[in-house]
């Protein structure tokens, strides 16, 4: 696709790169160029690169302040460390096909805000108060699939498209192909063990039916807002919270990190390891708790 001369612009090769990627991350890949590009020109000592950037110009010193710039400007839970992370694929690329002799980024990091994902936890407490609290008449299926989201760890983009033939009732299986990293990754088909009782919950169906009739996602949020809302509980959950609270109750219940990282259809441990920074904190917030030792 590309010729290896080291004076080509760098904002063609990513741009050629983007136009030749077919991952559902392709608008954080996009945000990353255009983050790069907004950093330049805000910077005085880089605005002459605005147009034309040799590769071999990048260095870490330039990437240290890109990290900062993106700190600065990017929201979330882990915004800038997203960002960051789908920048740098596109310079391991380069220094794959020899456009760069090493890696600018090696050495430079950001790390998630497991603060706030921290906040966006379902406790197992909250999801038995949400079990047991009833959902607005026209949201019954809102609520079916969120919990089977909770104790599976699925996606919203899985949740949708599940039908019954996903289910092997025999076996107690879930099996399924994520849509995020379909013929993508190796990891692209998982497969769940089911407990028995999430089996009966499901009730039974033709293979070809959709597990769950659901609205849109605006509408799926807008009904679990109020679901929530009822059963007490202040934070803002959304679809995705219910994948952090499964991770996250795996290893707090003693699950090893690459039996989650398998459930979670995770293409790397290293993706699967920011819940530990979770559990870790939660353990530390428990400890705090216990009452003052006064003699």
């Amino acid at each position: 696709m590309f010729q290896r001369d080291t004076k080509v612009n760098f904002f063609f090769l990513f741009e050629e790169y983007i136009s030749t990627y077919q991952k559902k991350d392709i608008r954080v890949i996009e945000m990353a160029l255009r983050r790069f590009r907004e950093f330049l020109e805000d910077n005085e000592e880089y605005k002459k690169f605005t147009e034309y950037l040799k590769p071999a110009y990048i260095n870490k010193d330039m990437m240290a302040k890109f990290t900062d710039y993106l700190k600065k400007t990017c929201s979330g839970s882990t915004g800038a460390w997203s960002v960051y992370q789908r920048f740098k694929k596109v310079i391991n690329y380069m220094v794959e096909k020899g456009f760069l002799r090493t890696s600018p980024c090696k050495g430079v990091t950001i790390k998630a805000d497991t603060d706030a994902v921290t906040k966006e936890i379902l406790t197992q407490e909250e999801i038995t108060t949400l079990i047991k609290t009833p959902v607005v008449p026209d949201a019954p299926e809102v609520r079916k699939a969120f919990i089977f989201s909770c104790y599976t760890g699925l996606r919203w983009a899985d949740i949708i498209n599940l039908r019954y033939g996903n289910i092997d009732r025999t076996n107690r299986l879930l099996r399924f192909e994520q849509t995020k990293t379909k013929g993508h990754s190796s990891s692209s088909v998982v497969t769940i063990p089911l407990r028995l009782d999430l089996i009966d919950f499901l009730g039974k169906g033709e293979k070809s039916t959709l597990l769950f009739h659901l609205p849109t996602h605006n509408g799926a949020l807008y009904f679990l807002r109020r679901w929530c809302k009822a059963a007490g509980i202040d934070k803002h959950i959304t679809w995705h919270c219910a994948r952090h609270s499964y991770a996250v109750a795996l290893l707090s219940n003693g699950a090893d990190i690459k039996t989650v990282s398998s459930l979670m259809g995770h293409s790397s441990i290293a993706m699967t390891e920011k819940y530990l920074h979770v559990v870790d904190q939660l353990r530390e917030k428990a400890i705090n708790s216990l009452p003052r030792i006064t003699l």
